[in-house]
């Protein structure tokens, strides 16, 4: 189900954060789960791909290019 809006999931709090770039036309939400397309952009998670991490923060791409927005993500914890 796609997001409308922000969410806090439970998770254990890591040192490990990377960012990604964002696919064109796309708005994440903070608490979205991600995952990778094939061109190596993110955008909410879709079964049969590779789920990329959890969205620290929101990141609006709409409207922008494909890699024109970063997103923070939890890559690694519970």
């Amino acid at each position: 189900m796609t997001l409308s809006a922000g969410i806090d999931r439970p998770h254990y709090i890591d040192s490990e954060f990377r960012e990604f770039l964002v696919v064109t036309n796309v708005k994440i939400y903070k608490g979205a789960l991600l995952s990778v397309r094939s061109t190596g952009y993110v955008w909410p998670l879709v079964a049969g791909e590779q789920f990329a991490g959890i969205a620290y923060a929101e990141s609006d791409n709409t409207g922008g290019a494909s890699g024109d927005k970063k997103v923070k993500a939890y890559t690694k914890g519970d």
